[in-house]
């Protein structure tokens, strides 16, 4: 039951946060995944800085320079987040940590 509820609230998205447990993101590689959870932290952190300086009570952007920056944000869906990242990550943790793999 809980997964059919989960299925149902991502809908098309990419992650939720769910009360009382965190975040959630799923992706269409583990790369992906990885990547979009950082985004997602590094966006709360943003949020919450903003909210420290000036209150809950923040700017909100437009609908339209929402909409635009999606769609420069998601692009023409040929590249997943982490295309190009995760490589580089399991480089430097290849150099870090030897064997982590095994």
């Amino acid at each position: 039951d809980e997964q059919r509820r989960l299925v149902a609230a991502l809908g098309d998205k990419d992650g939720l946060i769910l009360e009382h447990h965190g975040p959630l993101v799923v992706g269409a590689s583990v790369g992906e995944a990885v990547m979009l959870m950082h985004i997602l932290e590094r966006a709360a952190q943003a949020q919450l800085r903003a909210m420290a300086a000036v209150g809950e009570r923040i700017a909100r952007v437009g609908d339209e320079l929402a909409t635009r920056t999606h769609a420069q944000w998601v692009g023409d869906g040929r590249e997943w987040d982490g295309d190009v990242e995760w490589p580089a990550l399991l480089r430097r943790a290849d150099r870090f940590c030897p064997g982590f793999r095994d």
